[in-house]
């Protein structure tokens, strides 16, 4: 939608609510029921919770031709808007606003609320709802009888098709979430278990870093110890010497006097024999006489 139509746009809308361009700015690709047949495109804009809204609706309708429903979020909210094309120009027939937070948004929710307004048409109404209540309905913004003769055979099959894709699109997506949440399990326990071994390392590598210094003290006390000893025996050897030439000395000294000793003992040992000699000779000499 150019910005030439969005301007008429805004202005036909505004003739419906005050203040209407402070709740809603359309831009273009967006949601469109042709043809009582929704087709979305990837630009359809999610939505928010069910809620009732205020609406408005203008009798100028015509069941032949296209109908379209434009959705906008915008950061006042959420809007919808079904309008005709006249003279080619967009007319809005019914439309409604809601302020949301952008938790609340949810894509599958403006899904079901464009196939919530092809089900009332089953029902030979053309209900027009921009958003409505779950629990709840909203009054319809646009009620019109079909003429039996322009109804689409092969419409409400369609919308039991459309149906089935969404339920079954749905339970995609819940198989999804639940083997998404029993992943996210596993993940979550095996993420536990790598951060315990990550602290069971970090405690190891701290451990042996004060082994290591430990080891280095010991290796440094060791080489002291060594140096202590070496020297401790290097005086003890110098000490030994020099009590082994002290020793040498004392038995030259006592080998001298043991020899000088030893010489005076045979010459006393000679004077004895002579002595004796002569004993025996004066002896002699008294039994002779």
């Amino acid at each position: 939608m150019g910005p030439k139509i969005t301007k008429e746009y805004q202005e036909e809308l505004g003739k419906l609510v005050d203040e209407f361009h402070d709740l809603f700015t359309p831009y273009p690709g967006m949601t469109e029921v042709i043809q009582y047949q929704i087709k979305l495109t990837s630009e359809v804009p999610v939505t928010c919770k069910p809620c009732r809204l205020p609406y408005a609706t203008s009798t100028r309708q015509d069941l032949k031709k296209t109908f379209k429903l434009r959705t906008d979020v915008s950061n006042n909210g959420i809007n919808a808007v079904l309008m005709q094309e006249h003279d080619e120009k967009p007319y809005p027939l019914s439309y409604g606003s809601k302020k949301v937070m952008a938790a609340e948004r949810n894509y599958s929710t403006i899904e079901k609320e464009c196939l919530a307004i092809i089900r009332d048409l089953r029902s030979s109404s053309c209900t027009c709802k921009v958003l409505h209540e779950s629990s709840q309905p909203q009054v319809p913004s646009l009620q019109t009888r079909v003429p039996i003769a322009e109804q689409d055979p092969k419409f409400f099959s369609s919308v039991d098709n459309d149906a089935e894709h969404i339920v079954r699109h749905e339970k995609m997506q819940e198989e999804y979430r639940k083997q998404f949440a029993s992943d996210n399990a596993v993940v979550a326990k095996l993420r536990n278990d790598l951060d315990q071994k990550d602290q069971q390392l970090a405690e190891f590598k701290s451990n042996m870093e004060q082994m290591e210094a430990e080891l280095k003290q010991v290796k440094k006390r060791n080489k002291q110890l060594c140096v202590i000893l070496a020297q401790g025996e290097m005086k003890d050897k110098a000490q030994v010497l020099l009590q082994v030439d002290e020793l040498t000395l004392v038995k030259d000294e006592l080998t001298e006097q043991v020899t000088q000793l030893t010489a005076e003992l045979e010459k006393e040992k000679s004077k004895n024999h002579s002595l004796k000699a002569e004993i025996e000779k004066m002896k002699g000499l008294k039994h002779g006489k």
